[in-house]
């Protein structure tokens, strides 16, 4: 029972920590309970504590989904009671806690066994988790939400370590002060309570620090982002037409520089070059725009963004990461039961990224919605960019903590890249964030536009060139460790 103490205790305080919830300084102990949990436990029971661990975690850092599978989905497209959305979502919790069961019988059988100490076993622990996000992020079902790193989206010092290791060096970097948190409480060479206030006090100074040399700066390229708030309930009603005479009783009259508007804007696929089509542009005065819909070629549907320019359209980029189940069916041979759960339509998964050419107004390139969670595709679409501007529609989550949670990607993808990034949601939270971790939101649930600023880059970072070498880093850890610095009892003595 004191293992199961332990586990909930680090599942409530990693949830405690993430974007939208109390405290991101959490994380830097939030394993520490965890890792006692796993201590001379054998390899079957560190393998159900680990799946357990992360089971509980995502029911409770994801609770919201609750909401959106339970009665948003059901009530705009009818395909499944609430009771099957329940279940889904538990469904949705064990397969993201399935690879910590890797964790788990690679912890019971090495964890404490490896020579060299607290340091040889703390990088063991933190290579460890690295290699186990990546198996999680990887795939068709693969997602990177809830990372322990996603705590630290507000410390804008600590996150400048970014460009040069990604978000999987971060997550290195919290699991080797966890485990050096556990090495000293375990051994009592510390009194535990001034272990951390010592420990955050420390973390503080750095971050407290080094932000001073990161100031917000102002970009010298204005745009607008066009925040539309229509609900989910209208929105798969209204007609082409009316999203029209919507769209342009609201946002006409902006400025006229380059508008961004969120995703899916237009339900219907024969948007393009349609009457209204053309009337919108020329009520945009030919300015440069982009525009969520969804878009059909060769008998295909994406779910895309339309770009224009002076009046012309300029080419699409459709997106390329959909959402499992909801967007595509993955490993339809397993899953197949589950197309119930398709959204509006299966969509086609676009090849390339899109980068438009607008002048003097820069290049953009473009994600939609959860897009922004994958660092190595964000990696990608930044390279030729100017700025990257994320396309969603989060009208489906009416929770505050699932808001925070989306548009913090947005700030660890622009400092890995030093980009400047732009989020412009239907519903949500918009805003601005540049290469430095600094952002600016609109206000939320409303209809509105606003002028920000964006910028060229003036740097390509050492991530942007070589991506999540971290991850090959700490596999060829976890295997010098394993196989030279074990220990004389252990399983391979």
């Amino acid at each position: 029972m004191e293992s199961i103490g332990y586990v909930i205790l680090s599942s409530f305080l990693q949830t405690l920590s993430m974007p939208g919830y109390l405290w991101g300084g959490l994380v830097w102990f939030s394993l520490v309970p965890f890792f006692f949990t796993l201590r001379r436990n054998s390899v079957l029971a560190s393998t159900l504590l680990s799946f357990i661990y992360f089971f509980l975690f995502t029911f409770l850092n994801f609770h919201w989904l609750i909401n959106t599978l339970v009665k948003h989905i059901p009530d705009v497209f009818g395909r499944y009671s609430p009771t099957m959305g329940f279940l889904v979502f538990l469904l949705f919790c064990i397969l993201e806690a399935l690879p910590y069961l890797i964790f788990g019988i690679v912890y019971g059988l090495w964890a404490g066994k490896i020579r060299g100490g607290w340091i040889a076993n703390g990088l063991f622990v933190s290579s460890l988790l690295v290699v186990t996000e990546y198996i999680r992020a990887s795939g068709e079902l693969g997602f990177t939400g809830g990372r322990v790193s996603d705590a630290l989206f507000l410390n804008r010092g600590i996150l400048q370590v970014l460009p040069f290791v990604g978000t999987y060096g971060l997550i290195f970097i919290i699991a080797f002060v966890n485990y050096l948190l556990y090495y000293l409480v375990k051994e009592k060479r510390m009194f535990p309570i001034f272990v951390v206030l010592l420990t955050l006090g420390v973390v503080s100074l750095i971050d407290g620090s080094t932000a001073n040399f990161f100031k917000s700066y102002k970009g010298d390229i204005p745009i607008v982002i066009a925040q539309t708030n229509v609900n989910q309930e209208n929105k798969y009603e209204m007609t082409t037409e009316d999203t029209y005479q919507y769209i342009t009783s609201k946002f006409s009259n902006t400025p006229n520089y380059p508008t961004f508007f969120p995703e899916a804007v237009f339900v219907d696929s024969n948007f393009l070059n349609s009457k209204e089509d053309f009337l919108l542009r020329k009520n945009l005065n030919d300015r440069p725009f982009a525009i969520g819909s969804i878009y059909e070629k060769n008998g295909n549907y994406y779910n895309s963004v339309l770009v224009y320019k002076d009046g012309q359209f300029v080419g699409t980029y459709n997106k390329i990461s959909l959402f499992p189940f909801v967007e595509t069916l993955p490993y339809p041979k397993i899953f197949g039961k589950l197309a119930f759960l398709k959204g509006f339509s299966y969509f086609t998964a676009g090849e390339e990224h899109f980068v438009a050419d607008f002048g003097e107004f820069g290049k953009p390139s473009f994600l939609i919605c959860f897009e922004s969670y994958f660092p190595s595709l964000n990696r990608l679409v930044s390279k030729d960019s100017d700025y990257v501007v994320v396309a969603t529609n989060d009208g489906w989550y009416n929770s505050r903590i699932a808001l925070w949670q989306h548009f913090s990607q947005i700030v660890f993808r622009a400092v890995e890249n030093r980009r400047f990034y732009v989020q412009v949601s239907n519903t949500g939270l918009s805003g601005v964030c540049d290469p430095y971790g600094n952002f600016e939101v609109l206000k939320d649930s409303v209809t509105t536009s606003k002028i920000v600023y964006v910028s060229k880059p003036e740097t390509t970072t050492f991530y942007n060139k070589y991506g999540d070498y971290i991850v090959l880093v700490s596999l060829c850890l976890l295997i010098v460790l394993i196989l030279f610095f074990k220990k004389e009892d252990s399983i391979f003595a």
